[in-house]
């Protein structure tokens, strides 16, 4: 037996800081530096920056509204969650246009509950239900409004159609 010799590969380039926001050019760009502070966190880096700067140069942007919200709704800023969520389905739903992704409408309907705005909240969580990705979720979030409210029956029906894909 001869043990085989180490080999010594180069180390990779360490991971450089995004630009500052001002120096990135595209929206695109500012959103994904945005997206990658918030997977690898570094306590010296904010991602808010790069979101702000984003919609300062397109206010209506639907995912960078959408991530702004959820950060927003992380730190329990609901009225900040509330209206960047909001912003995001008003891009994405206008001219009567059913989103691809329920993502920003199902945070909003979590932002309107947390406010109280149960009617809200509701219309949210159903139209989010729309896509597959979110059904369970949002009839979770639907079935425990209807509990709360002791409407058994009806939360036990919401309970049932979030999980009618899941068997398949």
């Amino acid at each position: 037996y001869v043990p085989p010799k180490k080999k010594n590969p180069p180390l990779p380039p360490p991971v450089a800081p995004p630009a500052a926001p001002k120096d990135i050019p595209t929206v695109e760009e500012l959103y994904l530096a945005g997206l990658r502070l918030e997977q690898f966190y570094n306590p010296a880096f904010e991602p808010y920056p790069y979101y702000e700067e984003a919609l300062r140069r397109d206010p209506g942007d639907y995912r960078v509204n959408t991530a702004l919200g959820i950060l927003y709704l992380k730190r329990a800023m609901y009225e900040k969650a509330a209206d960047h969520l909001g912003r995001a389905v008003d891009r994405a739903t206008k001219n009567y246009t059913r989103p691809k992704d329920g993502e920003a409408l199902y945070y909003l309907g979590v932002a309107n509950r947390a406010l109280g705005r149960t009617a809200d909240a509701e219309d949210a969580f159903f139209r989010a239900a729309w896509g597959q990705a979110w059904q369970a979720a949002s009839f979770f979030q639907l079935a425990e409004m209807a509990s709360v409210r002791g409407d058994y029956s009806r939360a036990l029906e919401l309970a049932d159609r979030g999980t009618l894909f899941l068997d398949e």
